[in-house]
Parts: structure tokens; C-alpha cells; sequence
């Protein structure tokens, strides 16, 4: 990636990685279920805002092959996201209110990027997501 590209990226990488490592120790010692919910909140909402950040960054740049397909990866942060959430033991109210955070962004970012995806892409991804948001 270009030079001031790969240097947001990384830098966003290790204010990430800080705040999970911040996250995993906040509520070691609690075992209140409000903590436990602003854990949850807090570990999906970490990634969401990377995957804003990361397409924000990564919107508007012209990029050769090898590099547009090094930055797909990004593109699959949601789904993985909302499947993440499929290993908490959730009541569908509860699974839908974490998931709708990460469904808004993504669907900000397909409205945004809409001239980079074509329409098939941009209803395949948004179906994708809500199944995996529904599965969880």
C-alpha cells in the first residue's frame, strides 16, 4: 500500500490491539452482567469502529490488483463481526441490539462505496450480513 496508507492502517491496528488489551482487563475481576454488557459492547464495538476507520482510509484510493485484493480483507471484517456473535449465549432482543451497530455500518459503507460495487455485490454482502446477524 502506499506510504501514507499502510502507516493509518497499522496505526489504527495498534489502537485496536490497545483497547482490546485494555478491554480484556477492565472487568477481570467483576461478575456483575452490566459490566458484562459493556464488555460486549465495548468488544463489538472495537472492531465496527476499525472497520469504519479502515474504509474511510481505504475509500477513494486507486489501487493496482495485488493491492486491491490485500484490502478486500477488510471488507470481510463484518462478517466476521456478526459471526462472533453466534458464541454468546444471547436472547435474539440482545443479539439484534449488537448487531445493529455493525449492520448500520456496513450499510453506511455500501451506500458510500456504492460506485465501487455493483448492485448484485452490494445486495449480496447486505444479504450476508443479515443472515449471519439473524443466525446469531
Amino acid at each position: 500500500l502506499p506510504w501514507p496508507v499502510w502507516v493509518k492502517l497499522a496505526a489504527g491496528r495498534l489502537v485496536a490491539s490497545l483497547a482490546f488489551l485494555l478491554l480484556g482487563n477492565a472487568f477481570r475481576s467483576s461478575n456483575r452482567i452490566r459490566h458484562a454488557y459493556l464488555a460486549l459492547i465495548a468488544l463489538f464495538a472495537i472492531p465496527t469502529a476499525f472497520y469504519a476507520f479502515s474504509y474511510v482510509t481505504l475509500h477513494a484510493l486507486q489501487l493496482d490488483s495485488l493491492s486491491s485484493i490485500l484490502t478486500a480483507v477488510y471488507a470481510f471484517l463484518p462478517f466476521i463481526i456478526l459471526a462472533g456473535l453466534g458464541i454468546f449465549p444471547l436472547t435474539a432482543l440482545e443479539a439484534a441490539v449488537f448487531a445493529m451497530p455493525v449492520l448500520v455500518a456496513e450499510a453506511v459503507a455500501g451506500i458510500l462505496g456504492f460506485d465501487m460495487l455493483s448492485l448484485g455485490q452490494a445486495i449480496g454482502t447486505a444479504w450476508l450480513s443479515l443472515m449471519l446477524a439473524v443466525v446469531a
